[in-house]
């Protein structure tokens, strides 16, 4: 994995963020986040939002009663699933980013779920996403 080109891959991603017009609801939220939180945001759901930055660090912000976006939300990922997940993530969602994908540790077990479902239901216009990111496997 070359570092120095992915930090430059996300960061040119992250700058195509900045640089775009919002034209629907939530874009100027990310546009702002990517900018507070100086990273890419790769994924968002009821517990937070979840960014890669350029140092391939994962950075959440934790979603809150008060809706606060701001870097007292901030927090460093330190869930070695949710890493993973962000990474498989940004590589699916991000194709430059492929080379991020995991690779499955010999610990990993099967997913359970039936992928099919979750794919019909994308294909319905829904953003639901499988613990596994769509790898087959998760960690213990």
């Amino acid at each position: 994995m070359d570092r120095g080109r992915l930090a430059e891959l996300i960061e040119s991603r992250r700058q195509e963020i900045l640089a775009s017009v919002p034209t629907r609801e939530g874009e100027q939220f990310l546009k702002e986040m990517t900018e507070l939180t100086q990273a890419l945001p790769v994924w968002g759901d009821f517990d937070g939002w979840w960014y890669l930055r350029s140092v391939l660090t994962v950075v959440v912000h934790r979603e809150t009663d008060d809706l606060k976006y701001d870097l007292d939300h901030l927090e460093v990922e330190n869930v070695q699933a949710k890493r993973i997940f962000v990474h498989a993530m940004a590589a699916r969602k991000f194709p430059e980013l492929a080379e991020l994908k995991p690779e499955r540790p010999p610990d990993a077990v099967d997913c359970d779920q039936d992928h099919k479902a979750l794919e019909k239901l994308r294909e319905l216009g829904y953003n639901f996403e499988c613990h596994c990111a769509g790898l087959g496997w998760q960690t213990r």
